[in-house]
């Protein structure tokens, strides 16, 4: 071997000496640096963000699934058996008091009203002829007593005459929507021979005024009066909310479902919501001033529930006793002073005692 190729691995050797003394080194620093960084974190704690507990107003509502009602509502049927010669109304129709919505044939009673008519005129004649003879006393007081009694007899025959003849036409008793008819020009209907016969024509909803019957617990009967505010929502109106006040309590609690039954009123003045829909309903029974926590600090634990108080640097574990819960926000009855910090997120690595760093503080608890 040459003294160029000794000298080039001289060279070699020495180079891989010195890149192995530098990577030793460089891993020594970096395991001496490592406890240090976790030293340094574990003293720093933590992080958690937090938010201050504060009082604020709150609402105890009640909340159930209601039914909506007509103000009044009814079946529309005949009072009289008959051919239907025409139909005035459409499905949807605001319709007044007293308009006819359904004309029946009507020749027999129009003959049956003329002829009472005449019955009850010549009866009349006959009994001012009858007085005029007793004054000469061509006539006996007895024939005056029966043509009175005749003429009577006659007058309430054509009243039945024009009673049937005003039955012959089915007029709305009270404004409000029509519904869908069920017969047609030409159908044959007649009056139902018990109630639940099926006779009907159509429906009549008086919609300017909403009732929603819902339940609720018994444990809110002695909070609920008479003209409280209520609030209603649908889904077929999405972002419209429908007001209203309580009109009726029930004086009864259901025994198997220890519940009672409340109906409150809601204005329809342009009649956009119908009877028979499903609808939410929000009744506000009181209004209080308590301590707020976020939702999200509640921490529930063996049947218990609890949040992380930091005080000191370190995250408390402290039972409360939780409230009345709001959009976001859960009440504290129990546990907490206001100006407390509570966390709310960073909750799953923590125990009792352990040191947090606050990284971020919300404010006010909601």
């Amino acid at each position: 071997m040459n003294a160029s190729k000794q000298l080039g691995i001289v060279v070699a050797l020495a180079l891989l000496a010195g890149g192995g003394y530098i990577i030793h080194d460089r891993m020594l620093g970096k395991a001496a640096v490592a406890p240090e960084h976790a030293r340094t974190a574990q003293a720093r704690g933590r992080p958690v963000e937090t938010a201050t507990v504060q009082p604020r107003k709150l609402e105890t509502r009640a909340e159930a699934v209601g039914t909506s009602l007509a103000r009044r509502s009814i079946e529309v049927v005949p009072l009289t058996t008959g051919r239907v010669r025409a139909i005035t109304f459409r499905a949807g129709d605001r319709v007044a008091a007293g308009q006819v919505l359904v004309e029946l044939d009507d020749e027999i009673e129009r003959a049956d009203l003329a002829q009472a008519e005449a019955t009850l005129m010549q009866t009349r004649q006959a009994l001012q002829r009858a007085r005029t003879l007793l004054e000469k006393s061509h006539v006996a007081e007895a024939t005056v007593e029966d043509l009175t009694s005749r003429a009577a007899s006659a007058a309430a025959a054509l009243d039945r005459a024009r009673r049937k003849l005003a039955d012959r036409k089915i007029r709305a008793p009270f404004a409000g929507v029509v519904g869908i008819s069920r017969v047609h020009p030409g159908a044959r209907v007649s009056p139902p021979a018990r109630a639940d016969d099926a006779a009907v024509i159509t429906t009549l909803d008086d919609l300017a005024q909403i009732n929603i019957e819902f339940s609720i617990p018994e444990q809110f009967y002695s909070k609920v009066t008479i003209g409280q505010p209520a609030e209603a929502t649908s889904v077929s109106f999405p972002g419209r909310t429908f007001h209203g006040k309580v009109a009726v309590v029930d004086s009864r609690v259901d025994a198997a479902s220890r519940s009672f039954k409340v109906r409150i009123a809601v204005p329809n003045p342009d009649l956009v919501l119908p009877a028979g829909m499903f609808m939410l309903v929000r009744l506000t029974l009181e209004v209080h001033t308590g301590l707020t926590v976020p939702e999200e600090a509640i921490v529930p634990a063996a049947g218990a529930t609890y949040v992380y108080v930091v005080d000191g640097g370190k995250a408390h574990r402290r039972k409360v006793v939780v409230g009345d819960r709001d959009v976001g926000v859960a009440e504290i009855k129990e546990g907490l002073s206001a100006g407390e910090q509570v966390v709310v997120k960073g909750l799953a690595s923590l125990r009792d005692g352990v040191p947090v760093s606050v990284v971020r503080n919300s404010g006010a608890g909601g």
